[in-house]
């Protein structure tokens, strides 16, 4: 039985096991609020998400797991089939419960495949009662997407990467509660997982899809990063730090955001405009909008259009600065627009005919 000697780790993959018990008692402890008692793990049968698994399940007795696997019905039913078997055994070996499902629908795109993923995850944690959603990222995964958005054109909040602890990533169709999303790898590496692993004496299911460089990511991991690391073999690291950087950056501004909206207009009275779908700053007094540097700007943007459930463009925000400096302009956004008046700067959400 797997259980039995995993029981006994030695001294290599322990160390790793504390590592993801100090992380994970941090997140867990900053979510104070939330029901800690259950918690769901997506695991895809590949090295990350079972290392994870394991390791959770080492480390946290008492927390009720389930193992969720979920095909895409993207690949070839062999593959998936092997898969899920290797998942399920590996929860019942560790006495973990153990859940599975096929998307029903044609997913055409590896954003189609994240969304139906990330949305089957919130159902079964609200089926199951949990509050947290673990994912197996690690800090490689973070590396390719600080350079993926990098190449997408990206602003601060892309460069900052993935966070170990966030709000559910995708809408969901339903009513579904949206569970909290915890990624305890994130400041590990593929190598360390791949040594835990080995130490065990289990392997993982190897996705050959990872290996299909049609797919934007994998061209990344495949081609790209492989030729950054001929130029400096650390590329990945300060990318890695680049997003942590950048994600204290922008913390500390968006900080500075808030308090400006608190402090010049009571803003969390007005709030009350956004129930009625619009938002009026003042534009030209001492203190108004149009003599705020534009990183707070940006955020004071981002922040009033988030609380309206409106999206702005990096391209947009670009134009909303530079009218702002004088009335009567305006910028369409989607399902909205941002004008100025005298005194004013206002976002607003276009009324439903």
């Amino acid at each position: 039985m797997l259980l039995k000697r995993l029981l006994k780790p030695n001294r290599t993959s322990a160390a790793f096991e504390r590592l993801i018990q100090s992380e994970l008692s941090i997140l867990l402890e900053n979510l104070g609020s939330l029901n800690l008692e259950k918690t769901v793990i997506a695991c895809s049968g590949g090295g990350d998400s079972t290392a994870l698994l394991i390791a959770v399940r080492q480390q946290f007795p008492k927390l009720q797991v389930t193992a969720a696997y979920f095909n895409h019905a993207i690949r070839d039913d062999k593959s998936t089939k092997e898969e899920e078997n290797f998942v399920a055994k590996i929860a019942a070996d560790l006495g973990v419960n153990f859940v599975t499902s096929t998307s029903t629908e044609e997913l055409k795109s590896e954003e189609d495949a994240r969304i139906a993923r990330y949305r089957w995850l919130a159902e079964i944690c609200e089926r199951v009662g949990a509050e947290i959603c673990m994912t197996g990222h690690h800090a490689n995964d973070q590396a390719e997407t600080v350079l993926l958005n990098i190449l997408r054109g990206t602003g601060s909040t892309g460069m900052s990467g993935m966070l170990a602890s966030t709000s559910w990533p995708v809408e969901n169709l339903s009513n579904t509660q949206h569970p909290t999303l915890l990624r305890p790898l994130l400041k590990l590496w593929r190598d360390d997982i791949e040594a835990y692993l080995r130490d065990l004496r289990v392997e993982p299911r190897v996705d050959q899809s990872n290996h299909d460089a049609r797919y934007l990511r994998n061209k990344l991991r495949i081609m790209s990063v492989p030729h950054l690391k001929d130029i400096n073999p650390r590329v990945e690291n300060h990318l890695v730090a680049l997003a942590a950087d950048t994600r204290s950056d922008d913390e500390f501004l968006m900080s500075a955001a808030r308090t400006w909206l608190n402090e010049t207009m009571n803003y969390g009275q007005l709030l009350d405009q956004a129930v009625q779908g619009e938002i009026k700053i003042p534009r030209t007094n001492r203190s108004g909008l149009s003599i705020v540097p534009k990183p707070i700007f940006t955020r004071i943007l981002k922040i009033v259009i988030s609380d309206l459930g409106l999206k702005v463009s990096r391209s947009q925000i670009e134009t909303a600065y530079s009218i702002c400096g004088r009335a009567n302009a305006g910028v369409s956004i989607t399902g909205g627009e941002i004008r100025t008046e005298r005194a004013w700067f206002i976002v607003s959400r276009t009324a439903l005919s």
